[in-house]
Parts: C-alpha cells; structure tokens; sequence
C-alpha cells in the first residue's frame, strides 16, 4: 500500500475518494457496517442513508489513522456548503462517531469547502468546539483572507489548496497552453497565500494540493505542507536534482504586503467578479455533491436500506427551500431612475440576481428577479431558482434563453441545436409549465433570444422580450407559429 511505503504524516479524504473506495471488495466490511449503523440510527430511509454515509466516511478516515501518526480530514457533505448551522451539525456529528470509534478530536481535521458559510462555521468551530478545520476549494484572495481573519485566534488550521484546477482554468479559458513551473497559475497562487499568511503572522497552515507534475512541487518547497500522490513521490525519490526553499517566513516578512480585509458583501462580490475562482468553487462543489450521492446509491443498495435511487434531490422535484434570496447587504444598486410619483432603485442581489422596485410614496417591495442563467448552473438549478423566487412571491422573472445556449455550445461537444432542442427554450417551457401547474402567479417572461426560431417555440409564454431586429424579422415571417 502506498500509504505505508511513502510514510505520510496526514491524509485526506473526499467523496471521490470514499466513492472509489466503496467499490472495492476489500472494503464492503466497512460499508456492511456503515449499513448496520445507519438502519439502527434513523427513523425514515433518508435518514437511515445519511447516517450510514457519515458512518463510512468515519470508518475509512479510522482505517487510514491506523497507518498514518498525523491527522486525517473528513469532509462535510458538499450539499451543505451554503449552511453554516447544518455544516457545524454535521461536523459534530461526524467528530462524535470519531470518538465512538475511539479516536480523538485532535486526529481530526474537518474539511469544508471555502463559501462565506463555510468560512464562518469554521470559525465557529475552531472558536468554541475546538474542532480544527481544513479548508478546501481555494481559489480566490477573498477566500484565503476571510478564512485567515476568521480562525487567526482560533488555532491551527488548515488552508487546503489545490494547483491543478487553476492550471486546467487557464489553459481551458486563455491562449496559453503551457506554463514553466514558476509561472504556473497554482504555484503563484500558493506562493501568494503563504506569503501573506506568514507576513502577518497568520497561524493558519497552507497546504498545497493537486499536482500536474514535479516541478509544482518543487517550486513550493517551504510551503507548510504538501499533499503529493504516490506517483510524484516516486518520481521525487528518483530524482537526483537539487531541491532549493522558495518559501520561507523570513523572505515572506520582508515583502511589501498591503494588508486587507473582507467583509460579506466585499466577499461574494470579489469571488463573483473573479471568473476562475467563481467556476472552480462552483465546479468542485457539484462534483463532491454529486459523488456524495453516488455513494449514497451504493449505501442504499448494498443491504437493503432503501430503494436503489432514493436521494433528496430525486424526490423532490427542485430543492427551493435550499434556495433563498438574499436581498441585504448583498444588494449592489445599479441605477436609480426618478419618476413624477415615484423613484424606482434597481438592485442587484449577488447570490440570485435579484433585481427589487422600491415604491416610494407606498414603501413596499415589488420583486423582479431576473435570474441569470449563467454558464455554471444546471437546467434543474435554474428550474430550482425559478421555483424558490415564486415562492418568495416574486412579481416576474426573466430567464435568458440565449445564455443557455451559449453555455452548451461553449462546453459540450453539441455545437449546434433545433430550437425545439435548445436547451434555453427547455429551460423555459420546464419554469413556465411548472408555474401554470401549480397556480403560482410569478410572470415568466423570457428574454435574450440568440433566433427566430427560439422565440417561435415559446409563443405562449406570459411574456417574451425580443428585440427590433427579430421582431422585423417575425413580421416579415409568413411561417404559422406554434408555442407552449
């Protein structure tokens, strides 16, 4: 095993890792016994499954702490990255199976992934539990900064940053295609963390992950902790290159570091307006969620607990109570626009895109979401926003059909698409229908049409907003239209 040949002094677990695990016949034992656990502590099937699920990923993080003299990380499940109460919850919960199996808090590092929400329940952690964290899913100096403020006095914890997703987001997303290891956009981004951390004194450990090759690593020799696979290990033990520190506390205190700080909206505002960062949280958050639903498949259909698919998010059609719109200090106000009786603020909520009309002879809130179908967000994410701002009595919402689209012609091998196909046009006729279905009053009025033909197959809808250019063209049209 390579975890014996290699000696760690830590290890990390993930739900990829737990998920590729739980498919060997070497560990069924321990998923036999997370089964066991879960149908003796649940009262319904989900709730049998979720506790089976900690159980496991408890079991694995014991049988790597019989190898290892450190400490192993257990992450909290990816679907609780925007709750701060639910994430300390669980992380509770999964310290208190720990101690169940004999093994002390001090072992234990619990990873959440760096939203605003996990930062603060990490804080909160470390604070008044003395639960230590490891955070995960760094990409921004928003990030790395409110995680350092908010557990500077709180011990030691962990800043757990990966190099190769930065690497993969530039050479997926600019015309350069290949970096020398000191240019590399990880490498710099590590440096970067560790240097402020150690300028200000900052007690949080910086943890470098992830790694393409070699010559990351070894551009980041000094960095507090290093997580490398088996194959780079080999690939150092073989090499008979010199290794020289690039990192230290001495050069970091040298360096002219302005120091900043964040607060919520300075937060959501710096990691939105960073598009590598906001696509690899948002990435690495789906993934883990996802594989933490696989390995709840294979949970409930390895001894009976339940159905083979039975996972909050397939039976409930859209989880808009995990949806909320935050129309506080979020709000960025855009313009403002006067009229003879009244003025009208439109604002823009980070979280949602939110837009309100403030009334101001009657002072009440009419609210107008305009959700933003933005590259990163699924059909059922949007249909779930779509649901929650019903819900929240929103007066009208304004899918962009054409966004969608460019997004799929952007990312996915289908380059072109019949309207009836486009999945901007699906995307509205699912809100729409929905809302026809149940009664809600919420006006779908879609908008930013890339064709005619887009348009053409949502005639029905309650409103569409389309431009001088296809409307000219829609009335030179002889064509019989057809809609929803």
């Amino acid at each position: 095993m390579p975890m014996k040949e290699y000696k760690p002094t830590d290890a990390t677990t993930n739900p990829s890792l737990i998920l590729a695990a739980s498919k060997l016949n070497h560990y069924q034992h321990l998923i036999e016994k997370a089964v066991n656990y879960g149908k003796s502590h649940g009262k319904t099937v989900e709730e049998q499954i979720s506790s089976a699920m900690d159980k496991l990923c408890v079991l694995f993080g014991c049988e790597i702490l019989k190898i290892i003299p450190g400490r192993v990380s257990t992450e909290v499940d990816a679907r609780l990255s925007f709750n701060k109460e639910a994430s300390i919850q669980k992380a509770m919960q999964l310290i208190k199976l720990y101690e169940e199996e004999g093994v002390n808090k001090d072992r234990i590092l619990i990873k959440l992934a760096s939203t605003w929400e996990g930062i603060q329940a990490a804080k909160v952690l470390e604070e008044r539990y003395q639960i230590h964290c490891n955070m995960t899913l760094l990409f921004n100096f928003a990030q790395w900064n409110v995680k350092a403020v908010a557990c500077a006095e709180a011990g030691v914890t962990f800043d757990f940053t990966f190099c190769r997703p930065y690497f993969d987001w530039y050479v997926a997303n600019t015309d350069k295609k290949s970096f020398e290891p000191k240019e590399d956009p990880g490498v710099i981004s590590v440096t970067k963390i560790y240097n402020y951390y150690k300028k200000y004194d900052y007690k949080t450990v910086v943890m470098g992950a992830s790694f393409r090759n070699v010559g990351e690593i070894k551009c980041l020799a000094g960095c507090d902790l290093l997580t490398i696979s088996p194959k780079l290990l080999q690939e150092l033990a073989n090499s008979n290159d010199e290794i020289h520190r690039y990192l230290s506390p001495e050069t970091a205190k040298n360096m002219n570091l302005e120091k900043v700080s964040f607060d919520e909206a300075k937060f959501r505002w710096e990691l939105n307006d960073d598009p590598m960062a906001n696509d690899k949280l948002s990435d690495g958050i789906r993934k883990f969620a996802a594989d933490a639903e696989s390995r709840s498949i294979v949970i409930s259909s390895s001894a009976s607990i339940g159905c083979l698919v039975l996972l909050p998010s397939k039976t409930v059609p859209f989880p808009s109570l995990a949806i909320i719109i935050h129309i506080r200090s979020r709000i960025y106000v855009r313009r403002q626009v006067a009229a003879e009786s009244r003025s009208i603020v439109k604002a823009r909520s980070a979280s949602m895109g939110a837009w309100c009309y403030y009334h101001q002879k009657q002072f009440h809130f009419l609210f107008l979401a305009i959700i933003h179908i933005r590259s990163r967000i699924y059909v059922r994410r949007q249909v779930a926003a779509a649901v929650a701002c019903a819900e929240a009595g929103v007066t009208l919402i304004s899918p962009f059909v054409g966004r969608i689209l460019d997004w799929y012609v952007a990312n996915t091998d289908k380059k072109s698409f019949e309207p009836k196909e486009d999945p901007g046009v699906i995307s509205v006729t699912k809100i729409y229908n929905y809302y026809k279905k149940y009664d809600y009053k919420t006006v779908v009025m879609g908008a930013s049409f890339r064709n005619v033909g887009e348009i053409k197959c949502l005639a029905g809808c309650d409103l569409l907003t389309i431009s001088p250019k296809f409307l000219q063209e829609l009335a030179n049209s002889n064509d019989e239209i057809h809609g929803i």
